[in-house]
């Protein structure tokens, strides 16, 4: 009966027991993976929407009017005028691109984060891991 015990003992503490600590890890790391993707997956919808409101901005203020036409005035003449502030179209479009590229550059990352939960996520063999 010892040495049944004893062989069981062995056979748990070199076989079994990295085989626990492994599923261990894997499922911390799969679920630090699956979190960091969630988080990632949040990025690229706010910088989609961000996306559609530079577009949004830009296709009905092309001026880029910045809706503070009464608040100052001034002296031109012997007349008091309302200022109208206006921000170039150039601004307009370019607050776009950024917007496009700060989307991209979201969407790789999101990209990268699916790829990481493959990588954590998937079970293989423990017996190869080690």
């Amino acid at each position: 009966m010892g040495v049944r015990f004893s062989i069981f003992l062995m056979m748990f503490l070199f076989v079994g027991a990295p085989m626990l600590g492994y599923a261990e890890l894997w499922d911390f790391n799969c679920t630090e993976a699956v979190s960091l993707l969630k988080n990632a997956q949040d990025q690229v919808v706010q910088k989609h929407d961000q996306l559609q409101q530079a577009k949004f901005s830009l296709r009905h203020n092309p001026k880029g009017f910045d809706g503070c036409s009464r608040k100052r005035r001034g002296f031109q003449g012997a007349e008091i005028h309302c200022i109208r502030h206006q921000l170039p179209q150039a601004q307009g479009l370019r607050e776009v691109l950024v917007a496009q590229r700060n989307l991209e550059s979201a969407t790789l990352n999101f990209t990268k984060q699916v790829q990481e939960v493959l990588r954590q996520c998937t079970v293989s063999d423990p017996l190869k891991v080690r």
